[in-house]
């Protein structure tokens, strides 16, 4: 960047290396450096992917598919891309199609963030027990990053009625996901099995780590059925409505690229 302030590849690995829990996941300034990068060079698939996936933690979700359209066109039958473009259809509430799309592109991607959002997305289609099965499967195969396939098994044992057995995977999941990069998204599921289970407070405590920690998605938090049981609790609306300044940044930051 010192040799050349605008060349794009470099203002994107910038962004990349901003964009980690030792900075706080600057969402702002990773926004605006990434729209550095395609001002620059429009047709970079790469910084449009990783713009949309910046997009969505922070609850842009239309900008989000925007962007993963827009890689596809750049770069069409990118997997990684491809498989966004699936997420973006759970996070749109089409969970068949969400969870065939995301099945069809999980080439190089980390298994346990793989079969978390397939497992969801099965879980909202109502295919519960085929959810379990899964992630259950998965677990007993692939390493558990970050702990989210425990905290998926939680939030089934919730769905299911097994309070217990819930717990118990909740405190794997945070047992094994400490310190991890994107611990924010196994947070977020055990808030969501709290939710389920019907315990507001365990439940608040962990999504406001989860916003304050990289993943403050508040158009999903609006929206995602794990959280029905707080949908007239006063804490949670309190809570989202301390976050929509921050959407309306974010939302502004977006339309000014």
């Amino acid at each position: 960047l010192q040799l050349n302030p605008e060349l794009p590849s470099a203002l994107l690995a910038h962004a990349g290396l901003l964009w980690t829990p030792a900075h706080g996941f600057p969402h702002a300034q990773v926004i605006a450096e990434t729209q550095r990068a395609i001002a620059v060079a429009p047709n970079f698939g790469d910084a449009h992917g990783f713009l949309g996936a910046i997009y969505f933690h922070v609850g842009l979700l239309d900008q989000a598919t925007g962007e993963f359209k827009r890689a596809d066109e750049i770069t069409p039958n990118n997997p990684a891309v491809q498989f966004h473009l699936g997420l973006m259809a759970l996070f749109q509430r089409r969970y068949e199609e969400a969870a065939a799309t995301m099945e069809k592109n999980v080439t190089g991607f980390v298994p346990a963030s793989v079969e978390n959002n397939i497992a969801n997305a099965l879980l909202y289609a109502g295919r519960a027990k085929e959810a379990k099965e899964r992630i259950d499967q998965a677990k007993a195969q692939f390493e558990d990053e970050g702990g989210i396939m425990a905290g998926t098994q939680a939030l089934l044992l919730a769905v299911a009625g097994d309070q217990v057995g819930a717990r118990e995977k909740i405190n794997e999941a945070i047992k094994t996901g400490e310190g991890f990069g994107h611990f924010h998204h196994t947070t977020y599921v055990i808030a969501s099995a709290y939710a389920r289970m019907k315990e507001p407070e365990p439940a608040m405590k962990w999504l406001k780590y989860t916003a304050a920690n990289g993943y403050p998605n508040l158009t999903w938090f609006e929206r995602d059925p794990n959280l029905e049981n707080l949908r007239r609790n006063p804490q949670f609306l309190e809570w989202l409505n301390s976050l929509r300044p921050q959407f309306e940044r974010f939302k502004s930051l977006a339309a000014a690229k």
